[in-house]
């Protein structure tokens, strides 16, 4: 039964989320090139993979500036309101972006560290070696050099979820290229440019 009527809360927050794909796609668009300006996610065209809940959105938008437009924010609410989803399997572990992570929390806030990001520490697989183990903190500097300082990285990986751990540990992966957490891949299919970041 029913009147089968579309629920407009839920259209409204699809056609929103929908703007995300499309800024990730678009090249040049101006849009894109302003939000370039308000974070190293959006330069490095990571936005797609965040993990933030509710509880952490404003904390999360209060560090970008310039500031993000009410528009924009409702389209980040919107494609994170679908796109947060805690891992399940070794995979949904590897894939999971390491900055602005509600997962991931010190003093009880994601986090967002431009150093490490900038070279090269993105997701949960940049930080484990080739047997799935995480990297000792002599390993990392010689990876990334001093990406982290040894208090860092000591935050960093206690803030790490013990059941990700586990599941690490009991699986034993091997530390490859990854399809980033995402809640729809089909965007990723067709996008060839900075691909290199994902591995």
């Amino acid at each position: 039964g029913g009147l089968k009527l579309t629920h407009l809360p839920t259209f409204d927050r699809t056609r929103k989320a929908s703007w995300v794909p499309r800024l990730f796609l678009a090249e040049n668009s101006f849009c894109k090139k302003m939000l370039s300006e308000s974070n190293p996610l959006f330069r490095n065209e990571t936005f797609p993979f965040v993990q933030i809940t509710n509880k952490h959105l404003d904390s999360t938008f209060a560090v970008l500036k310039p500031p993000l437009s009410h528009f924009f924010k409702d389209v980040m609410k919107a494609w994170l309101s679908v796109q947060f989803k805690p891992p399940e399997n070794y995979q949904d572990v590897q894939s999971q972006i390491v900055w602005y992570n509600s997962n991931i929390l010190i003093d009880n806030k994601p986090v967002m560290w431009e150093t490490p990001f900038s070279q090269g520490i993105m997701f949960i697989n940049d930080l484990i070696d080739n047997d799935g183990r995480f990297l000792t903190y002599e390993a990392l500097c010689t990876r990334y050099y001093r990406a982290l300082s040894r208090l860092e990285f000591n935050q960093l990986l206690a803030a790490v979820p013990d059941s990700w751990k586990k599941i690490l540990r009991d699986k034993c992966p091997t530390r490859g290229p990854i399809l980033p957490k995402m809640a729809n891949y089909s965007c990723l299919r067709v996008k060839t440019k900075n691909r290199s970041i994902y591995t």
